[in-house]
């Protein structure tokens, strides 16, 4: 499945919650979110990011394909999959040869607006930021009522824009 996204940097979390309020976007959740990278030379090579991603007593484990940039979008494909089983998974990537690389934290709000998943992501050291997760359309819709345009948008990784080692980077 192809995910598309956006960022924006360095974002008033209150005017943004406020606009959301006021279009009537529907909040889902507000979570403290662990990131587990796990690479090897395959995946290094390929761009290839394996992920395991805690949100209270859910895992997720993530495969996402080489990064495409399109009109500022950020597109990768994706493949999840939801358990409860945090260990196996881990041991299961371990088994085949993959080795943790990075273990980030971010308070994530998670909030819903033309099909959009509009997320208020916090990560220790760096600003403030914000995700916007849909269909092309629907993302720039979003975006344009929170008051951004394509120069605002933003496709990398923070941490890596702000300098900051996200090797382990925790509250």
């Amino acid at each position: 499945m192809a995910e598309i996204e956006i960022k924006i940097l360095e974002i008033q979390p209150s005017k943004i919650k406020r606009i959301l309020k006021q279009n009537n976007a529907k909040f889902i959740k507000k979570v403290l979110q662990t990131n587990i990278i796990y690479d090897n030379s395959h995946t290094q090579n390929k761009g290839v990011t394996v992920r395991l991603r805690k949100e209270n007593d859910n895992t997720i484990f993530t495969v996402k394909s080489k990064t495409k940039i399109v009109n500022g979008h950020k597109i990768r494909d994706e493949y999840e999959i939801e358990t409860d089983d945090f260990k196996s998974i881990e041991k299961m990537l371990e088994l085949i040869g993959l080795k943790m690389s990075a273990y980030t934290e971010a308070r994530r709000e998670y909030w819903n607006l033309f099909d959009c998943s509009v997320e208020i992501m916090k990560m220790p050291k760096i600003p403030t930021f914000l995700e916007i997760e849909g269909k092309e359309k629907n993302i720039i819709k979003v975006a344009k009522l929170l008051g951004f345009s394509e120069k605002d948008y933003f496709a990398g990784y923070p941490p890596v824009h702000y300098k900051v080692d996200f090797k382990n980077l925790r509250f």
